[in-house]
């Protein structure tokens, strides 16, 4: 087993500011933003959300242009441009009085942070190193919950203080200094771009935990379509999963709590995100994928019935971190299921357009849970529909795994 080197702390250190701004900055910390802009353009928070939709559905986007740009540029040129991109539209978003100027604004960022974004990371990681990708991927993925939990109290504060528009500055300010070290450092989207050998992290050629129901797809070839469709739609609803804590602000303030209780939980849920993907890789790489995946959807249930039926402040800030553990299930777990099912030659035709698919997920998603509050008064009905989701997400694990056993 090789030891980390300098070269490799600085490859995780860019991936994990990539990782920061992608799922970070553009996803964890975006509803802070959705009742004062509402407030101050007279609008419904289900209008003001659908500019994060068009982020979101700008990243999917991106996830492809990541995987086609990552064969013909340089890695430091990619992360430039959506560095200048994605900092850029984001401090313009200050100056808009309207929402559709945020609304175009919004489709430029996402394209930049989804293209140096989760494909292109999860492209280098697979090039970059052998053995426990679980245990790395969890780490590197687990930035954005750190990002988020720093970033989600001092945009709060910044808001309250100076009012959204300086917060939209100040996040710009914060996107740069998650690129700089993918700027700055001399890196390659593979290791011999750099003059360096992938790392081994295990003895050579170790697979995962629980790969033998990969086994049919290890060659690159043809996907069966039902594998990829159950892998897909727990993609969905794992990524659309998510679209639920930028709306923490609101919930809170349905159940009369302070702004700062929902800030709280956005922390909370970004704490969740951190400890619970590091946790995740660790357990998937000794228990598998299948019981990984039972697990964490069994604590996600128990935070949705929680945040359900107890709105004082401790009970929702356990809610949420309990619900943050979706995170894990989303982007590490994506990642995961899709290589183990598929293979490694495989994954990499598959994994960009179900990545595409599944954020376009969340950008709906994100939508419709404000927009059901708009009709409804409350988020009863949306909290319901994320329990059967997470119920729907667990059956297709169990029927993916069965399937790739009987195509052996």
């Amino acid at each position: 087993m090789k030891k980390l080197q300098a070269r490799h702390i600085m490859l995780i250190a860019a991936l994990c500011g990539m990782m920061s701004n992608c799922l970070g900055v553009l996803f964890n910390v975006a509803g802070l933003f959705f009742n004062p802009i509402a407030d101050e353009f007279l609008i419904g928070r289900g209008d003001v959300s659908m500019a994060h939709t068009i982020a979101t559905m700008g990243c999917a986007l991106g996830g492809i242009t990541g995987a086609w740009v990552a064969k013909r540029m340089k890695f430091r040129p990619i992360v430039l441009i959506s560095a200048i991109v994605f900092a850029g539209a984001t401090a313009l978003l200050a100056f808009t009085h309207s929402i559709w100027p945020q609304y175009i604004l919004s489709a430029f960022r996402g394209i930049a942070a989804g293209t140096a974004g989760t494909v292109l990371v999860t492209i280098v990681i697979n090039n970059w190193f052998t053995g426990k990708v679980g245990l790395m991927t969890s780490l590197i993925f687990c930035s954005a919950g750190i990002s988020g939990a720093i970033l989600s109290p001092i945009l709060s504060a910044v808001i309250e203080a100076a009012g959204w528009r300086t917060g939209y500055l100040a996040m710009a300010a914060f996107i740069v200094l998650f690129y700089l070290p993918g700027i700055l450092f001399p890196l390659g989207i593979k290791p011999e771009d750099a003059g360096y050998e992938a790392l081994v992290l295990g003895e050579k050629g170790e697979p995962l935990k629980a790969q033998p129901a990969a086994d049919p797809a290890k060659a690159a070839g043809k996907v069966d379509p039902a594998l990829y469709l159950l892998v897909l739609v727990y993609a969905c609803i794992a990524s659309a999963s998510t679209a639920y804590i930028p709306h923490f602000s609101g919930i809170a303030d349905s159940y009369g709590q302070t702004a700062a209780v929902g800030s709280a939980m956005v922390s909370a849920s970004m704490l969740a995100n951190t400890f619970g993907k590091l946790a995740y890789g660790w357990l998937t790489d000794r228990v598998g994928i299948r019981k990984g995946v039972g697990i964490w959807g069994m604590l996600v249930i128990l935070g949705i019935v929680l945040l359900l039926k107890v709105h004082s402040g401790s009970a929702l800030y356990a809610a949420a971190f309990l619900i943050g553990m979706c995170y894990s299930l989303s982007s590490v777990g994506t990642a995961l299921l899709s290589r183990e099912i598929f293979g490694i030659a495989n994954h990499a035709k598959v994994y960009p357009s179900i990545n595409m698919l599944n954020t376009i997920a969340n950008a709906a998603l994100t939508s419709v849970i404000g927009f059901m509050y708009d009709a409804f008064g409350n988020y009863n009905g949306a909290l319901l529909l994320f329990l059967g989701g997470e119920i729907v997400l667990m059956a297709c694990t169990v029927l993916a795994y069965r399937r790739a056993a009987r195509t052996r």
